[in-house]
């Protein structure tokens, strides 16, 4: 286990180093500012940075020589922070495109300087480190909070909204490229890193929901996982594991087996579960926190 200063909201490792970040924000006080806490090459949570607004969720970028981290942030700024180990860490870029809080960022599984964002302000956008915005994906009516790219068919992604919906889409093209439906807002959702037709998203209401996009009139799966909103959903990284984490804010941490719908694991934290992260160079190891400003190190 380890402390943080503040609640976080979401964590990730890269695949490149193995390294894990986390993003925090202050819950009181009389400033909302937040925190990037990345580990050194021992494994140790030192390397802290304030920043002056609320971050809400990060992701790796660049070359394991020089790796990046972007942050979402709760004034609407997409944040570029080079963070190398046992040193200072640095905002490099500081992009000001989105009219809303930036909710999510997914780095691209394979161009080391290609990113997505989305907002409240309805939109996604694809980013390029060397300049602004490439391009502006709109389709959603409804505050977009998660977004992710396919690992497999890399011009695909996928984004999750307040609206209901969760749609696909193909970067060389505007419009979404099918839509998904459920009964209440859709806050999280996660690509099968193995299986690029593959995903699964999570409601308001602690739902689980997941679809082949080969048969999207019908779902494999929909069942309540959780008796309040699941933040964050994630197929395990490992080749031949069956196995999808939620987080939610029934302060839970549930292992599903998504084939055979079973729960083969769960855990507790004392407040909010809010992010969740499978290491990459460790099968059978997930990582999770929330607002109980504890990270967790989960081993099967």
């Amino acid at each position: 286990m380890a402390q943080l200063p503040q609640a976080c909201d979401a964590l990730e490792y890269s695949s490149k180093s193995g390294r894990l970040a986390a993003v925090t924000s202050s819950l009181t006080g009389p400033t909302w500012d937040g925190g990037l806490v990345v580990e050194n090459e021992s494994g140790d949570m030192v390397n802290t940075t304030s920043i002056n607004v609320g971050v809400n969720n990060v992701t790796w970028l660049g070359s394991q020589e020089k790796e990046l981290l972007v942050c979402s942030c709760d004034d609407g700024t997409v944040q570029v922070w080079s963070v190398p180990s046992n040193k200072k860490h640095e905002c490099i870029k500081y992009f000001v495109e989105h009219d809303d809080i930036a909710t999510s960022v997914s780095g691209h599984p394979t161009n080391n300087e290609l990113f997505l964002s989305s907002s409240w302000d309805m939109t996604i956008k694809e980013w390029d480190l060397k300049d602004n915005s490439r391009t502006t994906f709109r389709g959603h009516v409804g505050f977009v909070w998660d977004v992710e790219w396919n690992k497999k068919a890399t011009d695909l992604f996928i984004s999750a909204s307040q609206d209901r919906t969760v749609k696909t889409w193909d970067r060389r093209n505007s419009k979404a490229t099918a839509t998904y439906t459920s009964d209440l807002p859709n806050l999280t959702v996660s690509w099968n890193p193995t299986n690029e037709y593959l995903f699964a998203f999570g409601d308001a209401n602690g739902s689980i929901y997941i679809y082949d996009t080969r048969k999207p009139q019908d779902s494999l799966a929909s069942f309540r996982g959780h008796t309040a909103s699941i933040h964050k959903i994630r197929f395990s990284t490992n080749t031949g594991e069956t196995w999808l984490a939620t987080a939610s804010d029934d302060t839970m941490v549930i292992v599903w087996d998504w084939k055979s719908l079973k729960s083969v694991y769960s855990y507790k934290h004392e407040d909010f579960a809010r992010g969740i992260s499978w290491n990459p160079k460790k099968p059978k190891h997930l990582v999770s926190a929330g607002w109980d400003k504890t990270i967790f190190f989960h081993t099967f």
